[in-house]
């Protein structure tokens, strides 16, 4: 069996068994999660930018 053929018969397993719908809503909630997380530390470090400008400023 070709490494094709074995990906294939994995794929259709995974899509035929209750595991593949349960693996894709995980694969999505993670999508989410990685997205907040990543929107919430863009936020913060611009905050955190002018925090270390502010200080910067003070320091002689």
């Amino acid at each position: 069996m070709s490494i094709r053929e074995r990906i294939r018969a994995a794929a259709v397993r995974l899509l035929q068994g209750e595991d593949g719908p349960t693996a894709t809503e995980y694969a999505v909630m993670l999508g989410l999660i990685v997205l907040f997380a990543i929107g919430t530390i863009a936020g913060i470090g611009g905050s955190m930018q002018g925090i270390y400008d502010a200080i910067n400023a003070e320091v002689p």
